[in-house]
């Protein structure tokens, strides 16, 4: 037999076979062609490891330059990470913490912004950590930088609750309000 012919007669049913193998599964039945593959979960969990990686990674870098006292700097890997990792308690600490610091080198609007993004990031971090001792701590300090004793008040109230016997939370607070010249305000 004429080996092209051989070639001409294998290669289309080396293709049905190949068909066959990549047929859906439990598959015997009629048309049996080729069924494209789905991508399997490795990629998904590469994908999500990536992620993860990427927000420690923004984080870690983030959390250096506020130890470093950049915080403007600090800020965009922060919100970085927390895009990445949206229910981090610790990227939303540090992100409150670096957009309350920044805010003290502005004035009027900018501050303002700053401090309403500071917030933001520690309402997100309560919301995911109500007893979270560092954020109460944190909060009623922005509440005094915006001159609210009210509800940095409130905040100490929720920090005696949470330490009765005392902790580093409550006590930098109290350090603060009794140090702050602003009167009681409404909240």
């Amino acid at each position: 037999m004429n080996r092209s012919l051989l070639l001409g007669l294998t290669l289309p049913a080396l293709l049905a076979s190949a068909g066959a193998l990549h047929a859906a599964p439990g598959g015997g039945g009629g048309g049996g062609g080729y069924q494209p593959q789905t991508p399997d979960t490795g990629y998904d969990d590469m994908k999500a490891d990536t992620e993860r990686h990427q927000a420690r990674s923004e984080l870690a870098i983030g959390a250096d330059l506020v130890k470093q006292g950049k915080f403007s700097d600090a800020i965009p890997h922060l919100e970085a990470a927390q895009k990445a990792k949206p229910r981090d308690v610790t990227t939303l600490t540090y992100l409150g913490f670096a957009h309350r610091m920044a805010a003290n080198a502005l004035s009027g609007e900018a501050q303002a912004a700053e401090y309403t993004a500071a917030l933001d990031a520690y309402r997100d971090g309560l919301a995911l950590s109500p007893d979270n001792k560092l954020l109460h701590e944190y909060l009623g300090k922005l509440y005094l930088l915006q001159r609210q004793a009210g509800p940095a008040r409130d905040e100490l109230k929720v920090l005696q609750s949470l330490c009765e016997s005392g902790c580093a939370e409550r006590t930098a607070l109290e350090e603060a309000i009794a140090a702050n010249p602003t009167p009681a305000t409404a909240k």
